[in-house]
C-alpha cells in the first residue's frame, strides 16, 4: 500500500443496529451518527474519551448534520420531529414539529441561520434556526422526499425523490427552477458540488450521475449493475467524489478522468451514508453493520498522478463538458484479484490489491476494545486502563454534581413558595 492511498484510521463503536448518517463538526474535534437504535452519538476525535448518547428521538435516525458556524447539531427521524441539539455531555435540546410524515433529511446552509428538511409528506421545509421557526414549505414532489441539500452559496438548494426527479429550488423565491428526470428510480441522496454549478446523485437504478446546473444537461454517469449506490458526497477540492452502496464498497470517484480510483472494503454490510471532513484530510463510512470507521484521505496531496491543480476553474469544468459513461466493474475485479482476505480491510487502486500481509486488521474484529488500529498492521496504540476509569469517575462526578444541584433547585423553589404562603397570610 502506497503512502497516498487512503488508509483505515480508526473506528467508532457504540451503536446498536444500523448507522444511517455521519457528520463532521467544524473545529474536526467532533464525529456525529444516528442510526437504528434512535441514539445520536457524538464521537470525540482524541482517542478513547467517552462519547456523548443523545436520546430523544422516538424513532430511529435518518440523519444528523453539525452547523458551519454555530455549536448545533440538528437530527431528524421517523418519528417527524427535528432536534436541535449542544453536543456536549448536558446534551441539551430544542424539538423542531412541522412535518406530517418521517423527516429524511437535514441540512444547514453556509451561514448557519437556516435549516433545510425533506420528509415523506413530499415536502422540503425551511427553517430559521435561531428562533426555530418556520420559514417556507416546497412543494412540487409526487412523491416521498428522501435527500435534499443547500447549495455551498447559500442561494439554491437540491432535492430528490421517490418519484424519480431531482429538483432544484431557489430559496429566495421558494420556486423550482429545473427539473431533471433521467433517473429511473427513487433518489438517495444529493449533493452540490463546491462551486455551485454541479450536482450530484444516486438513486435505486445503481446508477450515479452528475448534473450541470448552467447547462441543465446530465455530465456524468457512473452506473453499476451489481449495486445500488445509498450515499454520495464531493471532495471540498471539487476532484473527487466519495460513494458507498450495498455491496459493502466505499468508492472513490476521480471526476478529471471519470473514473474509479479506489474501492475499499471493510465494512460487512451495506455502507449507508459517507461523508469527507471540512478539509478533505479524512472522510468518515457508516453502514447496516453498526460501525462508523474514520479513514485517511491521503491521496489528495501525496499522489502525482492525481495532484489537485493550483488553478480550481481547471476542474471540473473541461472534462465535464464531453463526459464519457463509466460502468463500473467491480464484479469482474473481484474475480481477477488475489485471494480474499478475510478478517481485514481490502483496498483497490487501478490494478493494485493489498496484499494479506499489507492489508489493515478490520477495525471491529478487535478483541481488546483498549487498542485503537493504526495506519501500520502490526501497531497499535494502546490506552491504559487507569486513564480509562479516571474519565469513567469524572463523567460520574459531573452526573452527581448535575443530579445535587437539581435537588437544591427544586428546595429553593419550594422555600419560595413558603414564604410566598407567608407573606399572604400576613397580609
Amino acid at each position: 500500500m502506497n503512502k497516498s492511498d487512503p488508509c483505515f484510521h480508526r473506528n467508532f463503536r457504540g451503536h446498536k443496529g444500523s448507522v444511517h448518517a455521519v457528520s463532521f463538526h467544524k473545529s474536526l474535534q467532533q464525529i456525529a451518527s444516528g442510526g437504528s437504535d434512535k441514539a445520536v452519538m457524538v464521537w470525540s476525535m482524541k482517542p478513547k474519551l467517552r462519547a456523548f448518547k443523545l436520546m430523544g428521538h422516538k424513532s430511529l435516525i435518518t440523519d444528523v448534520c453539525f452547523s458551519p458556524t454555530e455549536n448545533w447539531l440538528a437530527s431528524c427521524s421517523k418519528d417527524n420531529t427535528i432536534r436541535l441539539w449542544q453536543p456536549n455531555a448536558m446534551g441539551q435540546t430544542e424539538v423542531v414539529k412541522g412535518h406530517t410524515a418521517p423527516v429524511r433529511s437535514v441540512c444547514f446552509a453556509p451561514d448557519g441561520q437556516r435549516l433545510l428538511s425533506s420528509s415523506d409528506d413530499k415536502t422540503c421545509k425551511l427553517w430559521h434556526v435561531p428562533t426555530l421557526r418556520f420559514q417556507a414549505t416546497f412543494n412540487g414532489h409526487t412523491n416521498w422526499v428522501q435527500t435534499s441539500k443547500i447549495s455551498p452559496d447559500g442561494i439554491l438548494a437540491a432535492s430528490g425523490s421517490d418519484d424519480k426527479t431531482l429538483r432544484i429550488w431557489d430559496l429566495a423565491t421558494q420556486t423550482c427552477i429545473k427539473t431533471f428526470y433521467e433517473h429511473t428510480d427513487s433518489i438517495l441522496c444529493v449533493r452540490f458540488h463546491k462551486d455551485s454549478t454541479l450536482v450530484g446523485s444516486c438513486s435505486n437504478d445503481q446508477s450515479l450521475k452528475l448534473w450541470d446546473l448552467r447547462s441543465g444537461k446530465l455530465v456524468q454517469s457512473y452506473d453499476n449493475q451489481s449495486c445500488v449506490y445509498r450515499h454520495i458526497d464531493f471532495h471540498p477540492n471539487g476532484d473527487f467524489l466519495l460513494s458507498g452502496g450495498d455491496d459493502m464498497n466505499v468508492r472513490i470517484w476521480d471526476l478529471r478522468e471519470g473514473r474509479e480510483l479506489y474501492t475499499i472494503e471493510g465494512h460487512d454490510k451495506p455502507v449507508r451514508c459517507v461523508r469527507f471532513c471540512p478539509t478533505g484530510e479524512n472522510f468518515v463510512s457508516s453502514g447496516d453493520d453498526g460501525m462508523v470507521m474514520l479513514w485517511k484521505t491521503n491521496f489528495t496531496n501525496q499522489n502525482e498522478e492525481i495532484e489537485a491543480p493550483n488553478n480550481s476553474e481547471n476542474i471540473p469544468k473541461p472534462r465535464l463538458e464531453a463526459p464519457k459513461p463509466h460502468h463500473s466493474k467491480a464484479k469482474k475485479n473481484k474475480s481477477k484479484a488475489a485471494p480474499s482476505i478475510k478478517n481485514g480491510v481490502r483496498l483497490k487502486r487501478k490494478k493494485h490489491i493489498l496484499t494479506s500481509s499489507q492489508a489493515i486488521p478490520a477495525p471491529h474484529r478487535i478483541a481488546n476494545p483498549n487498542i485503537i488500529q493504526t495506519e501500520s498492521p502490526g501497531l497499535a496504540a494502546q490506552i491504559p486502563e487507569a486513564f480509562s476509569s479516571v474519565m469513567e469517575d469524572i463523567l460520574d462526578q459531573l452526573k452527581l454534581i448535575t443530579n445535587s444541584l437539581t435537588v437544591f433547585e427544586k428546595r429553593i423553589s419550594l422555600i419560595e413558595q413558603t414564604l410566598d404562603s407567608q407573606r399572604e397570610s400576613t397580609i
